[in-house]
């Protein structure tokens, strides 16, 4: 029930709406006779920088022209073991004929299941107490320019690719990775739900894969040995720039490494559209 906006300049113009279930959508609708897909993902299948209506997610039910929907479960620094623990608590209500999974390079590392989600919700009292603090407009503008003013953009990018690395090189951590994708996997497939999984890549991988792209192509590997279909962003991504479909300077967003430009999110969108299974409706003229 949240209605607000992203507190962080540049970006805190941009509203933010979050439904009865949590996530930054429309009220879900009761199913209808179109295809539903729904969309799990971290900050970038939430939208961060960007306005709800600009993501992937709303692009392409927009290229499906009323005959499909699609639901964004995005939520900022969810992981592999929130995506699987989302579908157990929503499948039923949401009835899902597809379910996407949009994967980041960081998604391998453990965070605290969906169930903290309830313990936050709990704390009603301290909830209400941020709430007060933070709808001062002195504390507000402090906060901004403490963020603005604080944030090594650069030394945090690095960081973040260094962190994935050393997750990526760690075997327990690969392993858990595999478990959790193959409940994944086995859950979707027991109540006939096709999953998909879309790799998201960084601008590290795209500028120098040799040293950065260790992550990338282990996720790849992971995907291939459980058999899980895949949309594979990264080499698409490189081919689109090789041929002027996309420039280098429009695929991130200012200062970022890891989320997307509206443009690249509408590009997404049509790869996504275009390689999920054929009984899903789609506008032909547009595809």
């Amino acid at each position: 029930g949240y209605a607000g906006h992203f507190p962080n300049p540049p970006y805190d113009k941009i509203a933010i709406r979050i439904n009865e279930l949590g996530y930054r959508d429309r009220p879900f609708p009761p199913r209808s006779g179109q295809s539903r897909i729904v969309v799990l993902g971290d900050s970038i299948t939430f939208g961060a920088g960007i306005a709800a209506e600009e993501r992937y997610t709303d692009a392409a039910e927009r290229l499906c022209t009323g005959r499909c929907e699609v639901l964004n479960l995005g939520v900022n620094n969810y992981q592999t073991e929130n995506y699987r623990a989302q579908l157990e608590r929503h499948v039923d209500a949401l009835d899902p004929d597809i379910v996407v999974v949009g994967f980041c390079m960081n998604d391998i590392r453990p965070m605290a299941r969906i169930d903290d989600l309830d313990k936050v919700r709990r704390s009603g009292a301290i909830n209400r107490l941020r709430g007060v603090l933070k709808s001062s407009q002195l504390l507000r503008v402090g906060s901004a320019i403490w963020r603005a003013t604080t944030l090594d953009a650069k030394a945090y990018d690095e960081r973040w690719i260094r962190l994935a690395i050393e997750a990526w090189q760690d075997e327990a951590g690969r392993e858990r990775l595999s478990n959790t994708l193959e409940q994944i996997r086995d859950f979707t497939e027991s109540r006939g739900i096709r999953l998909v999984v879309v790799l998201f890549p960084e601008k590290h991988q795209l500028e120098d894969f040799e040293a950065y792209g260790l992550p990338y192509s282990m996720a790849e590997k992971a995907m291939a040995e459980l058999g899980i279909p895949t949309i594979s962003l990264l080499p698409r991504m490189k081919s689109a720039i090789e041929r002027g479909e996309l420039a280098p300077t429009e695929i991130f967003l200012p200062k970022d490494n890891i989320h997307f430009t509206p443009r690249v999110h509408e590009w997404i969108a049509k790869i996504l559209i275009d390689h999920l299974p054929l009984e899903i409706p789609r506008d032909t003229e547009q595809s």
